[in-house]
């Protein structure tokens, strides 16, 4: 096949119709499409990614061709569209770590995921949430027997620890419910709020604002809300709606911003 020949399959890879073919390609015709490019199919995003994932892991085009020329990949396919794409040994070598550890009967978790990315020479994205997935699915393109299980989840009794946990769950979660419906009656707010604060403060540690950061704007409109209840008492009712804005002035302002949403 000649280099116009190869160029119309790459081009029926990339989704083109046969009239647009004809179109970018003069010297193609619409009856050769028809009898030598019947059933070329687009090459896959997925078969893409996989593609590009063996080039960086070090796969020659033939190898890469031989694992998938039934998504449609050929040789001609790969010069084009993985010519830029760089080997990079480090993460190479990394991801055939993790599938060794991720191919094991049990699998491997993520916390030993982890510690896999800080002993190799990638070890500054060992918290790079981004990068820990990409390393995943890389490993599961490369071998689709790579098995990735949560920590808690025990391999030797997976469906009773599975269970045990959803149990576990339900019951924690009903307390809350009844946490946030005893704040709620007792000081005569709604549930919702009580219930959403109690889940914030008892998993702080998974949001980008700390702990002290939150409870320090807590504390910020308690306080303005206590001088506005003694003012209300001694009939200097504040305007609905003005509370931060006059205690923003009052304060001066600059750096006393917080949010008033939780008011």
């Amino acid at each position: 096949m000649n280099e116009l020949q190869e160029q119309a399959r790459l081009l029926k890879q990339q989704g083109y119709t046969n009239p647009q073919i004809v179109t970018a390609l003069p010297g193609i015709k619409l009856d050769w499409l028809k009898r030598n490019l019947p059933n070329v199919a687009k090459v896959s995003n997925e078969a893409a990614d996989e593609a590009t994932c063996m080039k960086v892991a070090g796969s020659s085009y033939k190898e890469i061709v031989q694992a998938l020329s039934g998504a449609g990949i050929t040789e001609h396919w790969c010069k084009v569209n993985l010519k830029d794409v760089q080997k990079n040994k480090a993460e190479a070598d990394l991801i055939q770590s993790i599938i060794q550890e991720a191919t094991k009967p049990e699998g491997v978790t993520n916390f030993t995921l982890k510690g896999l990315v800080l002993n190799s020479s990638k070890a500054d994205k060992a918290t790079d949430f981004k990068y820990i997935s990409s390393l995943k699915s890389k490993a599961k393109r490369l071998d689709e027997k790579c098995l990735f299980r949560p920590s808690w989840l025990a391999p030797n009794q997976a469906l009773a620890s599975r269970d045990s946990m959803y149990d576990k769950a339900n019951i924690a979660f009903e307390r809350l419910q009844e946490l946030a419906w005893e704040h709620a009656i007792q000081f005569g707010v709604t549930q919702q709020s009580a219930l959403m604060e109690i889940v914030n403060l008892s998993n702080a540690w998974l949001y980008e604002e700390s702990i002290e950061r939150r409870l320090e704007r807590h504390n910020t409109v308690a306080e303005v809300l206590t001088r506005q209840v003694v003012q209300i008492e001694s009939a200097e009712i504040i305007p609905h709606g003005s509370l931060c804005v006059s205690w923003l002035e009052q304060d001066g302002g600059a750096d006393r911003v917080y949010d008033t949403h939780c008011i």
